[in-house]
């Protein structure tokens, strides 16, 4: 993730702004399909139902995050739904410091089979699961062959985004913003977190 920030600062100096749009296709693709809809609301949540064709998208673009598989993001966020704001929640702001939460420095005890156990039934989850790398990594080297700044502004602007978009949910989403609803943890809405998050309701924490 260094490296996506190192190269993402390069590409944005030393390039044309045109790039952006494939910056846009990216957020769209993995943050909002991938990581929103598919691994939090989905996967998760398990909120809707898809269509084959449709879970494996959303996993496949959920991977291009570059942030791990939905094993562990499954697990750490259901959990963190078990122990919302309690001594036990892992990227809860009020028990570790926000830039521990933004940066997912959180605590790793609770990635426990039993969070992510219906997940590992699915044979095609266990497949990106298991070739993690082998899926991930090659496209960064194919489209860098092409033109360098295909995987800074496709893959590593995203990625970056993604990462500090769920940061500011973590962190600003459980300390300030308005409640409409007075539940047991600390969670919040916020309307300009909602505007920087790309309005994907993710900051109507408290709804």
């Amino acid at each position: 993730m260094i490296l996506f920030h190192i190269v993402s600062v390069i590409g944005l100096f030393y390039s044309s702004w045109d790039w952006l749009w494939l910056t846009l296709v990216g957020v769209i693709l993995f943050r909002h399909i991938g990581g929103e809809i598919g691994a939090h609301r989905y996967f998760a949540h398990r909120s809707f139902k898809a269509k084959s064709w449709a879970h494996k998208f959303m996993a496949i673009c959920g991977i291009f995050i570059y942030q791990g598989t939905q094993f562990p993001w499954v697990a750490f966020h259901r959990y963190h739904h078990e122990k919302a704001d309690t001594v036990k929640d892992p990227h809860s702001p009020h028990n570790i410091s926000p830039f521990d939460v933004w940066f997912t420095n959180w605590r790793q005890e609770i990635y426990e089979h039993r969070l992510y156990a219906d997940l590992v039934k699915d044979t095609f989850l266990k497949l990106l699961h298991r070739n993690y790398l082998i899926i991930v990594v090659p496209p960064l080297v194919l489209t860098a062959l092409i033109d360098w700044r295909i995987p800074v502004f496709f893959f590593a602007l995203p990625s970056i985004i993604t990462l500090h978009t769920g940061g500011l949910v973590n962190t600003i989403g459980h300390m300030w913003g308005y409640r409409n609803f007075e539940t047991s943890d600390k969670s919040t809405n916020n309307t300009l977190g909602q505007w920087l998050s790309g309005f994907t309701g993710s900051m109507l924490h408290n709804n």
